[in-house]
């Protein structure tokens, strides 16, 4: 029995085959563009999207071959959340998908001020009042584009777009409806104070389900163009967050760390979790589950910004080399990652990425290990926070993404934390996946799903490192403190 795990991400779309004894049969990515329009917006083509999503699953049977491709039995999808695009009645779409880096919508945010408070909002959809969000931008859509919102069947999500290709049933899970800042998480369903308030219509949206319910079976003629049996069950994936956080295991007391481009973190609760300072957002996951979800706007893409700006002539393994060699505490360097401005806990929008302790002694060595290092505090900050929120100590973390190849980062964040972290399989989400299809068709009785979401490493955390790090990490929040006065204070 075989399964398929695509992952549609922001700017890739990936295809992984795997059997139920954890074996990875074919893999296939593409690339595809955001598009950047002359108005400033940040835009996808949705059809490029099913074509490409098409492409790697044919280039995957086509590598695994005849009698693998017969043998699959499940299809699941993670997803890039918030964006959006619309369809007619027939699926077809009507305008660009609008991308969730794309920031058009301020006017409808101050719009929504008028109507709600911050905290009203976050009572209700255990999120702030951001641009990046679905809502606003559905109300940009109709003041701005009337024809093509009033000709809108719906407006789908990428998950519920690919879904609703391969299957013509159309649904979202609670995760990507909860990105969309029009959603009860605590009731599970669209809100519909916020809806009418806001002029969106609710019929409009897709029905929610729980993540990993069976949607439907291929449509036949997808099923032949894709070269698989037409009996293949297509089961609701989620955000790819969401899909790797439950392909790592995510569960109370157990964090999921994404060391990618930017940072999540995230942990697990059964109930709903929603702070009152509003530090950290709260995302429905299901009928019974609820994650808080803190964000590092910039993570691993530092690390990138800094090889090739200064230090191009070294891999990164070269770097990782090199940071190992400079001492606990980066000899009073310290970096700040704010490159975007600081997501949670802080969410200031006007701070911006700083080295600080710099002197003519500063090495390569201290500059590399200080990025590492300052991630980790951040890291460890978001850590405390949810603590606080939760009440649940945090006994184990689950780390994936690019950056977590990184053994020294693993170790790093192990002895900042003192928590022990369990590095996974980088590209989870893929995986997380085709392991819903997988635990539905076994109802979670398979054996390769302990293969494939076991730890490759473990990094405990070293106690006298740990105790070192304490009033390293007490200093850099200090300054952070005073950098984000001084930021307030001169209105920049």
């Amino acid at each position: 029995m075989n399964m398929i795990g695509i992952d549609l991400g922001t700017t890739g779309c990936k295809s992984m085959i795997f059997n139920d004894q954890g074996e990875i049969l074919a893999e296939r990515y593409a690339e595809y563009e955001l598009d950047h329009t002359s108005e400033g917006y940040i835009e996808q083509d949705a059809e490029i999207w099913w074509i490409l999503v098409q492409q790697v699953i044919r280039e995957c049977v086509s590598e695994a071959g005849a009698n693998a491709a017969r043998d699959v039995r499940g299809v699941s999808v993670s997803s890039q959340g918030i964006s959006f695009v619309p369809v007619d009645e027939s699926g077809h779409t009507l305008a660009p998908a609008i991308s969730w880096l794309d920031n058009r919508s301020v006017g409808q945010t101050r719009q929504i001020r008028q109507f709600f408070s911050e905290s009203e909002i976050f009572t209700r959809t255990g999120k702030r009042i951001s641009p990046a969000y679905t809502l606003p931008k559905l109300m940009w859509l109709k003041q701005h584009k009337p024809s093509v919102y009033n000709k809108a069947t719906r407006f789908l999500l990428p998950l519920d777009f690919i879904t609703e290709r391969l299957t013509g049933v159309v649904c979202t899970d609670y995760a990507m409806a909860s990105g969309t800042m029009a959603f009860n998480i605590r009731t599970g369903q669209w809100d519909d104070l916020i809806l009418q308030t806001c002029g969106i219509d609710r019929q409009k949206l897709p029905p929610v389900a729980v993540t990993g319910s069976r949607v439907g079976t291929l449509k036949p003629a997808v099923a032949r163009s894709l070269g698989l049996p037409d009996s293949v069950a297509v089961f609701l994936g989620t955000q790819d967050q969401k899909c790797a956080a439950l392909a790592a295991g995510i569960e109370p007391g157990v964090a999921t760390i994404s060391l990618g481009t930017a940072s999540a973190i995230t942990t697990m609760s059964h109930h709903p979790i929603l702070d009152q300072a509003m530090r950290i957002p709260c995302f429905a996951l299901g009928a019974d589950r609820w994650v808080l979800e803190s964000v590092i706007g910039t993570a691993s893409v530092t690390f990138k910004w800094l090889r090739k700006t200064m230090m191009s002539d070294l891999s990164y393994s070269e770097m990782d080399d090199l940071a190992e060699q400079a001492p606990i505490g980066s000899n009073g360097v310290q970096f700040y990652p704010h490159f975007e401005g600081a997501g949670s806990p802080f969410w200031r929008s006007d701070l911006r990425g700083s080295y600080q302790g710099l002197s003519l002694a500063a090495s390569r060595n201290d500059i590399i290990r200080a990025l590492l290092e300052g991630i980790a505090f951040q890291i460890k900050t978001n850590l405390l926070v949810q603590e606080d929120i939760t009440g649940i100590p945090i006994h184990t973390i689950r780390i994936f993404g690019g950056g977590s190849k990184s053994d020294l980062w693993c170790a790093i964040i192990a002895a900042v934390s003192g928590i022990p972290v369990e590095q996974m399989e980088a590209e989870i989400a893929n995986l997380g996946a085709g392991l819903l299809a997988l635990q539905a068709l076994t109802e979670g009785e398979a054996r390769g799903i302990e293969t494939l979401t076991k730890p490759i490493c473990v990094f405990e955390p070293d106690p006298l490192q740990h105790d070192r790090y304490q009033p390293f990490y007490t200093t850099y929040r200090q300054t952070e403190n005073i950098i984000t006065q001084l930021t307030k204070s001169s209105g920049k």
